[in-house]
């Protein structure tokens, strides 16, 4: 839902005086979500209610020593099940004094390695060779 839809739906509340229960009973749009937006749109008008994006969007809270040990147990041969690599890496994380990462974090970690590069490091190169490489006739 673009700025607009939402302003239509507010306009409802702010111009023709609908309060946010009624309004909330009618779109199916929670009466929070409501007043959350009128509350964005009284501070800064319609631009404030575009969806955003978080800044830092996609990016690990954890630290990038961290990120790369649990790549390189994602890569060992042969590769743990994901509780043992989670519990390896909070052990780790205890040694270095930091918040350990949760179990979902390290295995979108793990998930989000490069096929062809775990194909080369579980399987050897004719695994990745069969699988990878382009094919010349």
């Amino acid at each position: 839902m673009d700025e607009m839809q939402r302003w239509e739906i507010l306009r409802l509340h702010i111009e023709d005086g609908i309060t946010l229960t009624d309004l909330a009973r009618s779109t199916g749009i929670s009466t929070r979500t409501l007043s959350r937006w009128v509350s964005r749109y009284r501070s800064d008008g319609i631009r404030s209610l575009r969806n955003t994006t978080r800044s830092d969007a996609g990016a690990h809270r954890i630290s990038a020593e961290l990120v790369a040990y649990i790549e390189h147990l994602g890569l060992t041969r042969p590769r743990p099940s994901m509780a043992a690599l989670h519990r390896l890496v909070s052990s780790r994380a205890q040694q270095l004094s930091v918040k350990p990462p949760s179990y979902a974090t390290v295995r979108n970690i793990i998930q989000a390695l490069d096929p062809a590069m775990v194909a080369l490091a579980l399987e050897g190169p004719t695994s990745y060779r069969d699988r990878h490489e382009l094919v010349y006739r």
